[in-house]
């Protein structure tokens, strides 16, 4: 993408209370018209509808009872033959389960809905589900309820924007408090390489970013050093829009964290220096609260020097870093990912911690090789038995054949 992430999911409040709208292209906020700000959202989550002719059927009166918030009639209508996954005509074909959850949200309606064996997992032209649009805008109930009929938390839109990217974005506190103590990931990324810390971080269109999410973001183990496709991370997007009080707090925290990084990248440096205390700053930093995860912008994390043997780093520690750290990063200069850095260092004990932890084997690093590839040109048979699949007996379980070294 040339430019910018253009922020492709933008933050909302209601419709029927805002007459503009910031629609963030290029870096600028943009502002739009409430008749075409559907049409604005790079993401188009298509909650504004649009003029609809209807035919006169069980499915199109459905959609209307929707839309009005007729109770009876849905049930009526669905108890006569009305498809419960019925959509609208509308630009963005909305599916009665979303505008009950969302637009036009009522709780009973959507009961009656999911009742009647609604997709809990629907989704209209943008690839939004229900729960997308249900964060959007103050609808935690309605999040409740499809989360307890099924619903994926971390569902994503043809963008790969996820519940909780939105609700950050659009300023939504309870809901991605809500999210969050559900599991929500709070680092997925979209195709745009944004997190819902960076989209967060964005002015939304009341005018001013929530400190409070952003917050509740670091305090679930948000990355702060994540860099978007347009060059910026969480800090650079704050500033952009003006955000000063966001920015600051997030420049603290970038510092405390990129403090551990540094501790641990001086440590690999001195790991054959005799009687080095270099590791006694990992500590003090760990002590701090740093985040583990800490992403450099060049797609550094601390887990990488650690795919090496320091003096110091003890195996709980050790567990600490592989259970808080993103297996997927890849360095920029090689594209190697922890577990390649511990097969080339010969790190039998890393290999096996990282493989227990799910640590994916199918990436391949710059010169086009998995670990496995990796491990063979380098002869070394233990890491080799570790990363081939093994074959079983039906009758045997499934559990991996690893050591466990901690």
């Amino acid at each position: 993408m040339t430019g910018s992430l253009a922020l492709n999911m933008i933050p909302m409040s209601s419709f029927y209370k805002r007459i503009t709208v910031f629609v963030a292209v290029l870096g600028l906020a943009v502002a739009t018209p409430v008749s075409t700000w559907a049409q604005g959202l790079g993401l188009g989550l298509g909650i504004a509808g649009a003029t609809k002719t209807y035919d006169h059927t069980l499915d199109t009166n459905l959609v209307q009872a929707v839309r009005g918030g007729q109770v009876d009639e849905v049930q009526s209508l669905l108890k006569r033959g009305a498809d419960p996954n019925a959509k609208d005509t509308d630009k963005y074909v909305s599916p009665v389960l979303m505008l009950a959850a969302g637009e036009n949200e009522n709780q009973d309606i959507l009961r009656a809905l999911l009742a009647d064996k609604a997709n809990v997992e629907i989704t209209n032209a943008q690839g939004a589900t229900p729960l997308i649009m249900a964060s959007v805008d103050s609808h935690v109930e309605s999040v409740k309820i499809l989360l307890n009929a099924g619903a994926k938390i971390d569902a994503r839109t043809s963008l790969g924007l996820t519940a909780l990217m939105v609700a950050a974005s659009a300023g939504e506190l309870e809901t991605t408090r809500f999210l969050l103590a559900n599991k929500a990931d709070v680092n997925a990324r979209s195709k745009d390489n944004g997190t819902a810390l960076i989209y967060g971080s964005a002015k939304t269109i009341a005018g001013t970013g929530n400190l409070d999410i952003i917050k509740t973001l670091v305090e679930a183990g948000a990355d702060v050093g994540v860099t978007a496709t347009n060059g910026k991370n969480a800090i650079a997007t704050a500033k952009a829009y003006g955000l000063d009080n966001i920015a600051t707090y997030l420049t603290e925290i970038e510092t405390r964290d990129r403090a551990l990084f540094n501790a641990v990248a001086r440590a690999y440096a001195d790991r054959n220096t005799p009687n080095s205390t270099a590791w006694d700053a990992v500590k003090t930093a760990l002590d701090a609260g740093a985040n583990p995860r800490f992403t450099t912008a060049d797609g550094r994390t601390s887990l990488m020097f650690l795919a090496y043997d320091i003096p110091g780093c003890d195996a709980k520690t050790l567990q600490y870093f592989v259970s808080h750290s993103d297996l997927s990063a890849q360095e920029q200069q090689f594209g190697a990912t922890a577990l390649h850095l511990a097969v080339d260092n010969g790190n039998v004990t890393m290999v096996s911690l990282l493989i227990i932890a799910g640590a994916p084997q199918d990436i391949r690093e710059k010169d086009g090789k998995t670990p496995l590839e990796l491990a063979k040109t380098k002869e070394n048979q233990a890491i080799i038995l570790l990363l081939t699949p093994t074959k079983k007996d039906d009758d045997d379980d499934d559990t991996p054949e690893i050591p466990f070294f901690v």
